[in-house]
């Protein structure tokens, strides 16, 4: 198998589980790789498989030394196809508004990137995301001939999608978890006669023998229905609607506590929101993983209230939603694209339109008021998760996809 490397945004990212997953499932399976990252990221907390990647990954400030002899060696060794690469970056990234910036700072990082990873044997190159890290992928093949795969998750797929065309027609491959991302890149690069085959749809996937179902909450009559959410505080992560439901159900006399789990900078201005409502809130910040399957365990249901931003920007699959369902927790979701090809309204989970509160809560009451449907939506998603989302059988796939293209 060829030697890889791995070109991530940044490392090691808290939110970033299923990355740090497929890498150690890759890594299980035989794939040899260096790590590199854009940013290094230096967070307070860590995920505990992270920290032997940490240590040994590939870090490069685009101002040093070597990051200013990569751009001499390279313009040594062909002028012109060094200046063709700075010409390409900046031709793929127009008309963006980061480009003019950010896009130099990649081009000198990736020449310093392709210098050392010829150094270290280095025969293909991955890319996780489809804009920053795929660039410098780009790049990479245009200064050194390594040639490149991408995986596009979200955002990078319906939010920023200047030149992703582009960075489709020259990758030997692309992954993406979600049919609706997947429709995107090909259509982008020219249609499935085009590049159809170089798209693949494969879900990241959990874990099962980590995710185990568990019997519902027995609730009593006067406690109040537990509702988690795990999700960055964003926007388009649709907390404010989230809260707003939390507020309708306590309205209709449904006594109700909500979780959340993420940190982002709409903690200060959802906390107000959540003290005018008169709500029962927790904030909970980030936690690891072993801490949010501790509050799935102890939730009635599990609920995302996303939608769709001004500037495109949507989830694709939840992967916390398919936790949930894997441990036979319920869903309450929105109907997005991505999401709606795992949660089937009243099959694996309850759909509300995307910013409807009173639609949510609607959904939430059900959750109540119907043991039986709740019983039946937590075996079917299970099923459901077992039969397209296992971790196992999913990483067995990239493995095969990144086995089968070829070396320099």
């Amino acid at each position: 198998m060829p030697r890889y490397a791995v070109v991530v945004s940044r490392f090691p990212k808290f939110t970033e589980t299923f990355i740090l997953q497929e890498l150690r499932g890759l890594e299980a399976r035989g794939l040899d790789f260096e790590l590199y990252s854009i940013i290094h990221e230096t967070p307070e907390q860590m995920q505990p498989d992270a920290v032997e990647l940490d240590r040994r990954a590939n870090y490069l400030t685009w101002h040093s030394r070597e990051v200013a002899a990569a751009q001499w060696h390279w313009l040594r060794r062909s002028p012109r196809r060094y200046l063709g690469t700075w010409w390409t970056a900046l031709r793929t990234s127009f008309p963006s508004p980061h480009a003019l910036v950010r896009i130099p700072m990649l081009v000198l990082l990736a020449g310093a990137m392709a210098r050392r990873m010829e150094e270290q044997g280095v025969e293909r190159v991955h890319a996780h995301w489809a804009t920053y890290p795929t660039m410098c992928a780009l790049c990479i093949r245009h200064l050194s001939g390594i040639p490149y795969s991408f995986t596009g998750h979200a955002h990078d797929i319906f939010a920023d999608q200047v030149g992703l065309g582009t960075k489709v027609e020259g990758a030997d491959a692309v992954l993406t978890c979600t049919d609706h991302g997947r429709s995107i890149l090909v259509d982008l690069a020219g249609g499935e006669a085009v590049v159809g085959e170089r798209v693949h749809l494969v879900h990241h996937g959990v874990r099962l023998e980590v995710f185990e179902q568990l019997p519902l909450r027995q609730r009593s009559a006067d406690e109040p229905l537990r509702i988690l959410c795990v999700a960055a505080l964003a926007d388009y992560k649709g907390h404010r609607h989230l809260l707003d439901a939390c507020a309708e159900l306590t309205r209709r006399g449904v006594a109700n506590q909500l979780t959340l789990l993420g940190e982002g900078e709409l903690r200060s201005e959802l906390e107000a929101q959540a003290a005018r409502l008169g709500i029962d809130v927790r904030f909970l910040g980030r936690r690891p993983s072993a801490e949010v399957r501790e509050e799935l365990a102890a939730t009635d249901v599990f609920a995302l209230a996303s939608v769709q931003v001004e500037n495109g920007q949507m989830d694709g699959i939840p992967n916390v939603c398919v936790e949930a369902m894997a441990m036979g927790r319920p869903v309450v979701a929105s109907s997005l694209p991505g999401v709606m090809e795992l949660v089937v309204h009243e099959e694996t989970g309850l759909l509300a339109a995307p910013g409807d509160h009173r639609g949510i809560a609607d959904q939430l009451e059900r959750i109540v008021e119907d043991r039986p449907l709740v019983e039946s939506l937590v075996t079917k998603a299970r099923a459901l998760v077992e039969r397209e989302h296992d971790a196992a059988k999913n990483l067995d796939e990239v493995h095969r996809i990144l086995d089968s293209l070829p070396a320099r």
